[in-house]
């Protein structure tokens, strides 16, 4: 599972997996914290891995959810601190818990302060590296307003090829980081131990390893092939939204043999957008055996 370093307070202690997690459900970490893993130089906010969306259920941005969290976490200790010395009447080692409260107040503010300015640049980044990726949203855009301007309806082909680019989104996010070479040598090195291994626990053990990367891999590589299909599939859907274009333009100068040809061109375009149930099969399969690699 490996080990993190967890920055709290100006201070790094070090949690294993399992301790982090359940600090997280406990409410012990927020999510503003910065941490890294054993071995590893960059610190990340925590409510950036993808362990914060497992432990900690939310809908929407993950950083207002940890600046909620450890807000909450200040609103408690002042509505504990107000009822007591309301029903105490402010005993003298009262004074000690207001110190206390204000350095919390302090470090609350600060805290908060971060987040948000480290969030800032970082949205913009991330909408400018969505568009930089997506060439094909670019292109269709202009294809379809092209199409519009020549009298065809174009709102459901745009909701179905936007649908179909983020199948592939979806499965390019679940296979982000898989290494493929380096599990078939995984795979490689386990068989080799178990065909070696002179104790029967020992070849058993190395022969679950081997059958577990080996069904791994199969997992993956359907995933692979599904988005490499989708990619294909948006490309041969701008070459037939781009031929639909040019049937209609020869529709203006030859209605009865363009417009039959025009009719076809968008049948296929249609055909071309109905989404393939393997698709989403391979990219629930994708994300379950991301899962399995980040623990």
């Amino acid at each position: 599972m490996g080990q993190w370093f967890v920055q709290d307070n100006g201070k790094a202690k070090e949690l294993s997996d399992k301790a982090l997690r359940k600090a997280l459900r406990k409410g012990r970490l927020t999510g503003v914290e910065l941490v890294r893993r054993e071995g590893e130089s960059n610190w990340q906010p925590l409510h950036s891995l993808a362990l914060f969306a497992e432990e900690v259920p939310h809908v929407g941005d993950p950083s207002k959810v940890a600046r909620n969290r450890h807000l909450g976490g200040f609103l408690w200790h002042f509505v504990a601190f107000l009822a007591v010395m309301f029903f105490l009447g402010f005993p003298s080692w009262g004074v000690f818990w207001g110190i206390g409260l204000l350095a919390h107040a302090v470090g609350t503010v600060r805290v908060l302060w971060r987040v948000t300015e480290r969030q800032a640049p970082a949205a913009v980044d991330a909408v400018e590296e969505v568009e930089a990726e997506a060439p094909f949203l670019a292109d269709l855009r202009r294809t379809l307003a092209k199409l519009e301007e020549s009298g065809e309806p174009v709102d459901r082909l745009r909701d179905d090829a936007t649908s179909l680019h983020r199948d592939r989104a979806a499965l390019d996010a679940a296979l982000e980081g898989v290494d493929l070479p380096a599990l078939r040598s995984e795979l490689e090195g386990a068989w080799q131990r178990a065909a070696q291994a002179t104790r029967e626990t020992d070849r058993e053990a190395f022969g679950r390893q081997a059958a577990a990367v080996e069904e791994r891999l199969d997992v993956l590589e359907d995933a692979l092939a599904a988005r490499d299909r989708l990619m294909a599939r948006e490309s041969e859907l701008l070459h037939q939204l781009n031929g639909l274009l040019l049937a209609r333009v020869q529709h203006q100068q030859d209605a009865s043999s363009a417009a039959t040809d025009a009719g076809e061109r968008l049948a296929r375009v249609r055909e071309t957008l109905r989404a393939d149930a393997e698709v989403e099969e391979s990219l629930a399969r994708a994300r379950q055996a991301a899962r399995k690699q980040r623990t």
